[in-house]
């Protein structure tokens, strides 16, 4: 059966409003399953602590390289679809899952549309075993859903089950340079970034930093 957060990210796109910005997001530390009650649902998907103050390049590559397990790097490189069931014992992992998804295929741009259930299969598989970034973190967010819808279309175009779409690419490759310019990181510090990230069929990282960020 078709994910209700999918459905409702399709229905968002279908009425999307392009004056709007729907971006969210302010930005927390994160915080480690041993440390948490499970009990506390709500408390444990994001951690309520003070606003960020370190250095933006330092929590996004916190936060990617939390997100890119070996699992979730294959589902993106492979397009392998997972059924897993481990959120559903962990009520931590699940609340997780369930603001990730939200906020991640939210930030799917209607151009690029057609890659929401490829996206909505590689969020299913990132890792959640640490805290989440706050919602009011606008930037990082839209950096993260960026570089990795990026990596999805290039993965697929690579290995053949998507055709090449200049126009997508390049909505795709303005957007991380936009998220990038956003958050203050600089040229150097965006391609360490995508580094992380693979965007080959054989795992390879992105060979080019595209869009300078200053």
């Amino acid at each position: 059966p078709s994910s209700p957060v999918l459905a409702k990210c399709g229905e968002r796109h279908l009425n999307r409003d392009p004056d709007r910005d729907t971006s969210i997001g302010s930005d927390l530390e994160d915080l480690d399953d041993g440390d948490v009650d499970g009990g506390h649902f709500d408390a444990d998907t994001v951690f309520p602590g003070m606003k960020w103050q370190g250095s933006h390049f330092v929590r996004a590559w916190g936060v990617l390289s939390t997100f890119l397990t070996d699992l979730s790097k294959e589902a993106i490189c492979t397009g392998i679809r997972v059924q897993t069931t481990e959120d559903e014992s962990r009520p931590a992992h699940k609340g997780r899952r369930d603001l990730l998804l939200e906020l991640m295929l939210d930030r799917v741009p209607g151009d690029v549309s057609f890659l929401t259930r490829r996206f909505h299969d590689v969020v299913m598989v990132l890792g959640v075993h640490q805290a989440l970034p706050s919602v009011t973190e606008a930037d990082l967010w839209e950096l993260l859903a960026s570089l990795l819808l990026r990596a999805v279309f290039m993965c697929d175009v690579r290995r053949g089950s998507q055709d090449p779409n200049p126009y997508c690419e390049k909505i795709l490759n303005h957007k991380v340079s936009v998220a990038a310019k956003q958050l203050g990181l600089s040229a150097p510090e965006l391609a360490q970034l995508e580094e992380l990230v693979p965007s080959q069929p054989d795992g390879g990282a992105f060979s080019v930093a595209v869009g300078a960020a200053h």
